[in-house]
């Protein structure tokens, strides 16, 4: 399987994700990762454990920081009123309950918020390397930056962002649903 190449990879400044418009990834090392919408700094993300809409992305920073879990964000550009992308954002994501088997992932809501601003041809991505792959031709990619990812960046700073299955996707939500509560 291919390699999607996400260069020039920096570490963050304080106020990075409090502005504009990031695609993270949570984990992005693992098969899949887990996907995040930010929106002026405050997060929406649909997970097995349920709909994570408006949070603030302070939270989230400092959880994975403690668990020392790894982020790639990739700011994606275009404008708009922060607090009618957070309304429509909020809207899109409540119309999916949870990833599904063969139905729905987590990346569906942000395709969908994406294909509203960008092109409506994102809305066929059914990875975040295609997604990725097709806001990065049209030009609409910004800057990238890391939390804990020293350690997986090669040569210019740059992750390599690994494909995977659909398989692979039903298979981690498939152990994650039925993965014991803590």
């Amino acid at each position: 399987m291919a390699d999607y190449r996400i260069s020039n990879v920096r570490n963050p400044e304080p106020d990075d994700l409090l502005k504009g418009i990031w695609l993270m990834l949570y984990r992005p090392e693992q098969i899949p990762p887990h996907l995040i919408l930010v929106i002026d700094g405050e997060y929406f993300s649909l997970s097995v454990n349920g709909l994570k809409s408006r949070e603030h992305i302070s939270s989230l920073i400092r959880n994975a920081l403690a668990k020392q879990h790894s982020i790639l964000a990739i700011k994606v550009k275009f404008t708009g009123v922060p607090a009618q992308l957070q309304s429509e954002a909020d809207g899109l994501f409540k119309k999916y309950s949870s990833p599904e088997e063969g139905i729905t992932t987590c990346l569906y809501p942000i395709r969908d918020f994406f294909a509203n601003h960008v092109s409506q041809d994102l809305k066929q991505a059914e990875f975040v390397f295609e997604l990725y792959e097709k806001l990065n031709a049209s030009g609409k990619t910004g800057k990238a930056i890391h939390y804990n990812l020293n350690h997986l960046l090669e040569g210019e700073q740059c992750f390599l962002l690994r494909t995977y299955t659909r398989s692979d996707i039903d298979q981690c939500i498939r152990e994650l649903k039925n993965k014991p509560s803590a």
